[in-house]
């Protein structure tokens, strides 16, 4: 991998990545291929379906009703039916291979930088997106990749103005990546590598959503995104909590190590302050999804910062080799570990490729009877 040019390391990178997720942990085919209301697989997606013709119009799911670039771009783009689906995997695709670039501008190994996307393309966030339809939770994990890994105060900018319109989790993760971003800085690197201009970028574009957010809210009285919606959750916030940790768990799998390692390696280096912050305002973080969905192996997903800048320290802090190593062995075991999809009290697990091939083969005669 050493020898190839950038470019082709980061499609071949990105590629790889992505169809050694779905082969180990694949699609349910015979329900992908029609329509199948009441579905996990499909009711996200109909109501992307719905967003793409009438963007304008509220959407059916209240969780939905503020996450309206995706909608939009699907609009004006001309894609309608199942052509919108394009849009999910699109944003995987960007997500991996910028990870991937900005992961090489910071001088990781090519095996360390592979292993890496293996993890996120693992994960229970990416899984949603090449199992079920409709999800765009790539686009938002594009920003706060952005966030603690990119140079271009365009990218930043990018990420505030548009990542909150995708999925109002990107703000929920925002106090986390930009402290992620601080401490996994380049050796070397002044303060400005997070100083108030960057601040102010990130700042701006997100204000003005919560500004339009709120401001809609109070002229209409309720968005129904706002406290009736968080109390619904917070009603069936008990037997959520038994299910929590497991699909917690299923989000990251191998990769919870880096998670759980990332205090560690601050407080190693002399930054208890620090390492506490980290693991407060991740656990923070990660427990106030509990308020605004369900689907735990998804929700995970925005301790992503802690997966990126513990790789990023113990990179510098290890030899090159050892790290790679390192995170090759979390990849494997990512990818042989048994994934399930945890919504609410629902276990659903994800089968080998050859399997859902097999279930597709015989589904007509299962469907008949």
């Amino acid at each position: 991998m050493d020898a190839w040019g950038t470019a082709k390391f980061l499609v071949v990178v990105t590629l790889a990545a992505l169809i050694l997720s779905v082969f180990f942990h694949a699609p349910k085919l015979w329900i992908l291929r029609q329509p199948m209301p009441g579905s996990f697989e499909w009711d996200r997606g109909f109501t992307l379906q719905a967003q793409a013709r009438a963007p304008w119009e509220p959407a059916a799911e209240p969780a939905m009703r503020w996450r309206l670039l995706p909608a939009w771009v699907a609009h004006l783009a001309g894609m309608r039916g199942m052509g919108v689906f394009l849009l999910p995997w699109l944003g995987l695709a960007a997500w991996l291979g910028a990870t991937a670039k900005w992961l090489c501008d910071r001088n990781l190994s090519r095996l360390a930088t592979a292993s890496l996307l293996i993890l996120l393309s693992t994960s229970g966030s990416a899984l949603c997106v090449t199992n079920w339809w409709g999800f765009n939770d790539g686009w938002y994990l594009l920003g706060l990749s952005a966030v603690v890994l990119a140079q271009s105060r365009w990218a930043l900018a990018g990420a505030g103005a548009l990542c909150p319109w995708v999925d109002e989790r990107f703000l929920m993760a925002l106090p986390l990546a930009v402290l992620c971003r601080w401490w996994a800085m380049p050796l070397g690197t002044s303060p400005a590598w997070v100083g108030r201009a960057e601040l102010w970028i990130l700042g701006g574009g997100s204000a003005a959503y919560l500004v339009a957010r709120l401001g809609a809210s109070a002229w209409l009285q309720t968005d129904g995104t706002g406290l009736d919606f968080i109390s619904n959750v917070v009603r069936y916030l008990t037997p959520a909590l038994a299910t929590a940790p497991l699909g917690w768990f299923f989000g990251w799998r191998s990769a919870w190590l880096l998670i759980i390692a990332a205090p560690f390696l601050a407080w190693r280096t002399g930054s208890g302050r620090i390492a506490l912050l980290l693991a407060v305002v991740g656990l923070v973080t990660l427990l106030s999804q509990l308020f605004v969905a369900y689907d735990h192996s998804r929700t995970s997903a925005v301790l992503l910062p802690l997966v990126l800048a513990a790789s990023l320290r113990a990179s510098s802090e290890w030899s090159k080799n050892q790290a790679s190593l390192c995170l090759f062995l979390l990849a494997v075991a990512a990818l042989i570990t048994p994934f399930a999809h945890v919504s609410h009290n629902k276990l659903m697990p994800v089968n080998f490729f050859p399997i859902e091939l097999f279930r597709l083969w015989k589904a007509p005669a299962v469907v008949g009877g």
